[in-house]
C-alpha cells in the first residue's frame, strides 16, 4: 500500500540522515511525512493524517534547531507556521512569523541567490498567513487544502 511505502521511505531517509548528519537529507524526512499526511488526509483518514501532521512538526522542529543552512531553516520555519496556524497554535505561529520576519530584515543582503529568493517567496507567504490566518485553519480547510 502507499501507506506503508512511505513508511518504508520514511524510515529508509531517515536512517541516511542520521548517518550523514546532513540538513537537506533530514528536510527530506519532514517532506516525505508531510506528503504522507497528505495522502492520509485526501483518503479520508483525517484523525490519522492530523496525527502524522503533529509528528510531522515535531520532526520540523527539531530539523530547525540543527539546520546548519539558510534553505533547510527557512523551509523548516515555514512548515511549522503553517501547521500552528492549522492546528491554531497561536503562540507556536508567531515564534515562526517572528523568525521569518526577522531573517527578512536583517539577513536578506547576506544571503546567496537561490536562498534570498526562497526568503523572499517565504516572507511574502508569511504576510499573506499573518494577514489571513483563519484561513489556515483546520476548521476552515478541506483536508490541507483551502476552499476556492
Amino acid at each position: 500500500t502507499v501507506f506503508k511505502t512511505y513508511q518504508l521511505a520514511i524510515a529508509t531517509a531517515s536512517g541516511l540522515a542520521d548517518a550523514t548528519n546532513d540538513p537537506v537529507q533530514k528536510w527530506m524526512v519532514v517532506s516525505l511525512m508531510l506528503n504522507l499526511a497528505e495522502i492520509l488526509s485526501d483518503n479520508g483518514e483525517p484523525e490519522k493524517a492530523d496525527q502524522y501532521l503533529k509528528q510531522t512538526a515535531k520532526k520540523a522542529a527539531d530539523v530547525f534547531k540543527e539546520a546548519q543552512n539558510d534553505t533547510v531553516s527557512f523551509k523548516s520555519a515555514r512548515i511549522l507556521l503553517l501547521i500552528a496556524l492549522y492546528f491554531s497554535d497561536i503562540r507556536t505561529a508567531g515564534t515562526y512569523i517572528d523568525f521569518i520576519i526577522d531573517m527578512a530584515n536583517s539577513k536578506m543582503d547576506t544571503l546567496d541567490a537561490t536562498d534570498a529568493i526562497l526568503l523572499k517567496k517565504i516572507h511574502g507567504e508569511t504576510k499573506k498567513a499573518v494577514e489571513d490566518r483563519d484561513n489556515f485553519k483546520k476548521k476552515n480547510l478541506s483536508g490541507f487544502h483551502m476552499e476556492y
